[in-house]
């Protein structure tokens, strides 16, 4: 007699578990340390479906398996939420290259983490609830995996023997994002149809996956999470360097060989650098580990060999571009006077009650629009006539030194401001993306109007000495609400700034200041 549905599913998520159990004690064996928990991550998210298809089994209704899959929605998504937040506290706050490592493994667990969740939710629309259920369980496994990572960054972070500027740190990582999204080989959908055709149709897999990746990572990039943004542009920047790889050396049979040599001359390069300090240097590691399993499953696919030998030689390529950013973090000096009240793992010093002596420099965004230039002049005139000395710059003019003597003034949110941009992440009130909108968040309030505007004073991350003041809003108009709120009573803007919003009557604009930051 056949069994239930339900109980197949059952047996065969448990079974599945079983098979990367085994897998997990051998790469345990092998001191391969995340190959084992990510295989253990596979084993828990199998037999948590197979406990859903037994419950599914004992109560045998016919809504049940979509119930399931509610509540593996749910519980997917807290493990999902509590993850992508405890990443935003741990990104404002590393100060070492041990910190940095392991944030970024634990960014490459977040963004499988997202797309499985994500996937869950495409297959639970269309009622494809075995599959949802699945996708779910993986996305609360690695969601989790993540989470556990994360709390053994902030462990290394705090035993570090050598702490750097936070900002440098990011700085550093910024640049490094930046050249990647910047040198990735995009394709046009002609020349993606051409090499469809003539190398293949895996090629379009790659493509799909890689413009997905490319999307997420300039919304990341544009919002200063620098992190997350190198764990999103590294995948698809594997995929689209893997089908130009594929192109070059579709009929080089020297491809093993060559990517062999390349990932033994990665490893003695991570050897040697993490010899200071046993630094394991967790995350290209991984990245290597993979170019292995990719060359694996060349031997065993011989349809598609040269596409993983492909991606294997991206992921080396990758590698070298992670061990270069390491090596330029060493060399970089401890963060010393500047880095006490940056790091948020020192104290910060007092917010100032109003602007520390000295200039003040005021920068608006090369590319933002007219009002912004506007706010930024009436700014200059109210300080000028306070006695405060002003000077008016674009952000693409503005050099580090000047960052360090001044007092800023930063007029614009980070899609307008490139050093708005860069601080982002610290502000009390950050900016996010939700698809093609801004918002601000507070911690308690989301705000999305257009006509929302923020006043953030803080002390100045490059010279705690001086002063940061961000005037930015969600759009232009939320901008210019700040500006005219900060420019007409400076006096009412105390504690940390404030959210402003920009309200029209009878043909006047008014603004209201709805919160103030603490």
């Amino acid at each position: 007699m056949l069994k239930p549905l339900s109980d197949a599913r059952g047996d065969a998520a448990l079974q599945t578990a079983k098979v990367f159990q085994v897998d997990a004690k051998r790469f345990e064996e092998e001191k391969r340390v995340f190959l084992a928990v990510f295989s253990f991550a596979k084993v828990v998210a199998n037999a948590r479906t197979a406990q859903d298809y037994a419950y599914i089994a004992r109560i045998n209704l016919p809504q049940a398996e979509e119930q399931i899959a509610n509540k593996a929605m749910r519980e997917s998504l807290i493990a999902v939420e509590k993850a992508r937040l405890h990443a935003e506290s741990m990104r404002k706050k590393v100060s070492s290259l041990e910190g940095l490592d392991l944030l970024l493994v634990s960014d490459e667990l977040l963004v499988t983490s997202l797309y499985a969740y994500r996937d869950a939710e495409n297959l639970q629309d269309k009622a494809s609830y075995p599959l949802a259920i699945w996708n779910a369980r993986w996305a609360e496994a690695t969601a989790e995996l993540a989470d556990a990572y994360l709390d053994v960054a902030a462990q290394a972070d705090n035993r570090a023997g050598k702490r750097y500027n936070h900002y440098t740190l990011r700085q550093k990582l910024g640049e490094l994002v930046e050249e990647l999204y910047g040198e990735t080989p995009r394709k046009t959908l002609a020349e993606y149809l051409v090499d469809r055709k003539t190398l293949g149709e895996e090629i379009g897999v790659c493509y799909t996956q890689a413009t997905s990746f490319d999307q997420e990572a300039g919304q990341a990039l544009t919002m200063g999470d620098y992190d997350l943004a190198l764990a999103l542009i590294a995948q698809a920047y594997i995929s689209y360097e893997a089908v130009d790889i594929y192109r070059e050396h579709k009929e080089n049979q020297n491809m093993l060989e060559e990517t062999l040599q390349m990932i033994s001359q990665s490893k003695k390069a991570l050897e040697k650098l993490g010899k200071e300090k046993a630094f394991t240097n967790q995350y290209p590691e991984i990245i290597l580990e993979m170019a292995e399993f990719d060359l694996a499953e060349a031997k065993i696919n011989q349809k598609n060999k040269n596409l993983a030998f492909s991606k294997a030689m991206a992921r080396v390529r990758l590698t070298q571009r992670i061990v270069g950013l390491y090596e330029e973090i060493k060399k970089l000096v401890p963060g010393g006077d500047l880095e006490a009240g940056i790091s948020y793992t020192f104290k910060k010093p007092p917010l100032p009650k109003s602007l520390p002596p000295g200039k003040t420099l005021i920068i608006y965004g090369a590319k933002a629009a007219q009002e912004d230039k506007e706010a930024a002049n009436l700014i200059s005139e109210r300080l000028g006539g306070l006695g405060v000395e002003t000077q008016i710059l674009e952000d693409s003019r503005v050099v580090s030194e000047q960052l360090v003597e001044n007092n800023l003034v930063l007029v614009g949110g980070p899609a307008a401001n490139k050093i708005t941009k860069q601080l982002n992440p610290s502000l009390d009130a950050p900016f996010s993306k939700y698809g093609p909108n801004w918002l601000i968040s507070d911690g308690t309030t989301t705000y999305q109007d257009v006509d929302i505007g923020l006043i953030n004073i803080l002390p100045n991350p490059y010279n705690p000495r001086k002063a940061v003041i961000v005037v930015a809003g969600i759009t232009r108009s939320g901008t210019q609400a700040a500006a005219k709120i900060l420019v007409g009573n400076p006096a009412n803007i105390v504690a940390k700034g404030a959210i402003i919003r920009a309200v029209r009557k009878a043909g006047e604009d008014f603004y209201q200041k709805l919160r103030t930051l603490r």
